[in-house]
């Protein structure tokens, strides 16, 4: 008698199921924040004090692994002759996306400051206190998987902004990155400082000056 000869496959035959099913994707959340003041007088000079406002954040952000088996998101298949495996979501090719694959645990910090000065003018009435803005805004950010088994650390993104003359607009940001990297540029499981004896090393900048035209005056007819 002759068995019948089944052809094996080079890749996987992907069939589509209509039917109804649903997913669910969430995160958990819990944030605190505070604001330190202070602020260092001068008894002379054109500077009367100088004002530093501190504002530290902390919090915390969850997100299950959906992958599990036991949400049945996810499944494996085998993607050629030799058994290698894929893992794949059966909502993969939805119209509205699919639960992500992989927990995290982060511990998220940030730190903002504002700096703003007093001096002292002469005006028609006598001294006067002007406030000027030194720097409105300086923000640093960073963020900690404490779930993750390498490379815990997120790059630290910092922004600035500050005022000039009431009418320009200065604003500054970038990312700094405190891992150690190939000849690919390609961060891998080692501090920066211990390989280089940088702290951090820049991988983006950007700045923009921002300016508006005040009305001078009207012409009356």
């Amino acid at each position: 008698c002759a068995l019948p000869i089944y052809p094996v496959l080079e890749h996987p035959d992907t069939q589509e199921v209509k039917r109804f099913a649903n997913a669910f994707d969430y995160t958990a959340s819990a944030n605190m924040n505070t604001r330190l003041y202070g602020m260092y007088q001068f008894r002379k000079g054109p500077v009367a004090a100088i004002r530093h406002v501190l504002s530290p954040t902390v919090g915390y952000s969850y997100r299950p692994d959906f992958g599990e088996s036991r949400f049945g998101y996810y499944r494996e298949v085998q993607t050629d002759s030799t058994g290698n495996k894929q893992t794949y979501s059966i909502f993969q090719n939805g119209v509205y996306g699919y639960p992500s694959n992989g927990k995290y645990g982060n511990v998220n910090f940030g730190i903002d400051n504002n700096l703003e000065m007093k001096v002292r003018v002469k005006s028609d009435s006598g001294m006067v206190l002007k406030k000027i803005k030194l720097l409105e805004s300086l923000r640093f950010g960073s963020a900690y998987n404490i779930i993750a088994d390498s490379m815990n650390w997120s790059p630290v993104n910092f922004s600035g902004r500050t005022t000039f003359a009431n009418k320009m607009i200065f604003t500054f940001g970038g990312t700094l990155d405190p891992y150690a990297y190939n000849e690919q540029n390609q961060d891998y499981n080692a501090y920066l400082i211990n390989t280089d004896g940088k702290l951090f090393r820049l991988t983006a900048a950007n700045a923009a000056l921002n300016f508006s035209l005040a009305e001078i005056g009207r012409a009356h007819v």
